[in-house]
């Protein structure tokens, strides 16, 4: 698909290394720090990307918005995904004022997969 725009005043951190071979990218609306929700992609474990994650619509909102990219079940059999999440997560609590968000304010949204994901994390 289409990359969605990043809309004017929004810093984006594209490609950060969490875990060795592991990226994640955030956006940080201009402002004090902002709650921060994290994409989990779908895809059967098997697929999917952090590219285009539907959080970048929450930006003009003011919430900040990250999106990782975790190891699919070819490469690394469960709990492999959920590891790589929580330590995602944990990375970006850590980082947060780096960053420039909320580390105290951070929700996880994702879908299919990732939505499964979102429950275990």
């Amino acid at each position: 698909g289409q990359q969605r725009p990043i809309p004017a005043g929004v810093t984006a951190h594209q490609n950060i290394e969490y875990a060795p071979g592991l990226l994640l990218d955030i956006f940080v609306p201009a402002g004090p720090p902002r709650p921060l929700v994290v994409w989990i992609h779908g895809g059967a474990w098997q697929n999917g990307s952090k590219e285009n994650a539907p959080t970048l619509q929450l930006l003009p909102a003011g919430f900040a918005a990250a999106s990782i990219r975790y190891r699919l079940s070819q490469q690394a059999p469960m709990p492999a995904q959920i590891d790589d999440c929580r330590a995602a997560i944990r990375f970006l609590r850590a980082n947060a004022v780096k960053y420039g968000y909320d580390a105290t304010k951070i929700g996880v949204w994702g879908s299919s997969a990732g939505g499964h994901l979102v429950a275990l994390v």
